[in-house]
């Protein structure tokens, strides 16, 4: 049998063969998977799932119908909320099947293991590993707690990414707004609520002008300007019109708050 290093040596490995990802988790999953000879779920505090792995020796059509949902069943979420910290080799001789409909599980004597994940000082995943016939031996409870490390590590670059995204997000709104002049807001705001009434993205410029009670010239320059600034995608449609999308979810507060300090 690998020593504890050993194992973690071979989890390591993950790290050389993805060129695309910094930590891929995906990867990690099913080596974690085939090192221990378990089914390996990674889950956020919703339930949602968002990687696995199941062991060749523990195929069940009734598992792969589960993970179709991409939910973790109930029961085992239930027990996740009400674990704080990591919780080995919860036995059951003749299990339920975690598939909704059928009673029992193909295979007697489940063990399974939850290791919750924490990033930033909150929980924020779980890991659940379900094994039959053998318990999780100490080294392998230790390799569990190594990916736990990992997938927190995962979370807290995805929750910072986030956060530079949406920074960004926020400085190309406000500098969109301050290319415009204050008739060029006033159709752009308009702009935006015509949006909103329309379900297909489709509106008459020269309409939305006259509403508005500014020039078509500064609609169309608006709408030209704030298509530059990347936050509105346009594609015009002849007589009908012209379709626009929204791009930036700060612009609408942006341009309100920039025309009511004037």
């Amino acid at each position: 049998m690998e020593s504890i290093a050993e194992q973690i040596q071979k989890l390591n490995l993950v790290f050389r063969s993805s060129s695309s990802e910094l930590i891929p988790l995906k990867l990690f999953c099913k080596q974690l998977c085939s090192i221990l000879k378990s089914n390996v779920y990674l889950f956020y505090e919703d339930g949602e799932i968002f990687c696995h792995a199941e062991s060749s020796d523990f195929e069940c059509p009734h598992n792969t119908q589960s993970l179709a949902e991409g939910v973790m069943p109930e029961r085992f979420l239930s027990f996740y909320k009400n674990t704080d910290e990591s919780v080995f080799n919860i036995y059951e001789l003749h299990p339920k099947c975690t598939s909704a409909g059928i009673d029992n599980c193909i295979f007697n004597e489940r063990y399974f293991s939850m290791i919750p994940i924490y990033s930033d000082q909150k929980r924020a995943a779980g890991i659940l590993l379900i094994r039959y016939g053998a318990p999780f031996a100490p080294d392998e409870e230790v390799l569990c707690e190594y990916t736990a490390v990992i997938a927190s590590l995962k979370l807290l670059l995805a929750a910072r990414a986030r956060i530079k995204e949406e920074a960004m997000e926020q400085a190309y709104s406000h500098l969109a707004v301050k290319s415009l002049s204050f008739s060029e807001q006033k159709a752009a705001c308009s702009l935006i609520s015509a949006l909103k009434e329309s379900p297909d993205g489709i509106i008459m410029l020269s309409v939305i002008a006259n509403r508005a009670f500014v020039t078509r010239s500064a609609m169309t320059s608006a709408v030209k300007k704030l298509e530059g600034s990347g936050v509105i995608m346009t594609r015009p449609l002849g007589v009908k019109g012209k379709y626009i999308e929204l791009c930036n979810r700060y612009l609408e507060n942006d341009i309100l708050e920039a025309i009511n300090t004037q």
